[in-house]
């Protein structure tokens, strides 16, 4: 083959699959904060145990749904 093509040399590159990055409840709660949603600032103001309760429940179905 021409030198413009690699002179008929094959590379070969593996793919590495990395494991998921397991989602932690403070990187939620960032990712609802960064949506500056009004409604999950007063809940999280105004219910501070609801909102955990609720970050509790949505990281664990993230998690749940990461492993499938």
């Amino acid at each position: 083959m021409p030198t413009m093509f690699g002179s008929g040399r094959h590379h070969h590159y593996q793919s590495v699959k990395m494991p998921p990055q397991t989602l932690t409840t403070a990187d939620i709660d960032a990712e609802i904060r960064k949506q500056d949603l009004q409604i999950f600032e007063a809940i999280a103001r105004e219910f501070p145990d609801d909102y955990d309760a609720m970050l509790r429940k949505i990281t664990a179905a993230a998690q749940a749904g990461s492993q499938t």
